[in-house]
């Protein structure tokens, strides 16, 4: 019978410096807020109760030193795949209007949202993970970013790279 691992000891392998206790995880120095989604299409109406926690989140992050980063889906006629466009079909969409689409005020942020300051980075992705076919990735790591806080609208779907990635 294989043994777990002991209640209250971090499990690490070698390549893992594990950061166990709650200062060292939300540490300003090393942690990142990611704002996902809070787009036209996303977080209007039925979404719009989330912003004010999501402001205060943000305000908290900047006040402390955390690394704010805004993260925005888009589509357009020259960015989506092929597949992609093929689902629009099959669902009997119109591909001339795209979800989020580019140029369009569907991107924009929802009304409401605290809007990213000149100093802080906005990263827009093609699909549903951040870290594909994006700078999020480099960003973070030349930062020295090992946590995040996410928050916003589809977050379940923006960062599947990071666990399994970037935090190694």
């Amino acid at each position: 019978m294989t043994k777990g691992p002991t209640p209250g000891r971090p499990v690490a392998g070698p390549n893992h410096d594990l950061l166990v206790k709650a200062v060292q995880i939300l540490d300003p120095r090393h942690t990142a807020l990611l704002v996902v989604d809070m787009q036209n299409d996303f977080a209007h109406e039925p979404g719009a109760e989330i912003i004010p926690d999501i402001n205060q989140l943000v305000a908290s992050a900047r006040e402390n030193g955390v690394l704010v980063v805004y993260v925005g889906l888009v589509h357009s006629l020259t960015t989506d795949s092929p597949p992609y466009m093929a689902r629009y079909a099959m669902r009997g969409l119109d591909p001339q209007d795209l979800l989020v689409q580019e140029g369009t005020s569907k991107m924009d942020w929802v009304r409401g949202l605290l809007r990213p300051l000149p100093v802080e980075h906005v990263v827009f992705k093609y699909g549903y993970d951040a870290f594909q076919d994006t700078n999020l990735e480099a960003l973070l790591r030349n930062r020295g970013i090992r946590s995040l806080v996410i928050t916003g609208a589809n977050t379940s779907h923006t960062c599947h790279k990071w666990p399994d990635q970037v935090g190694t």
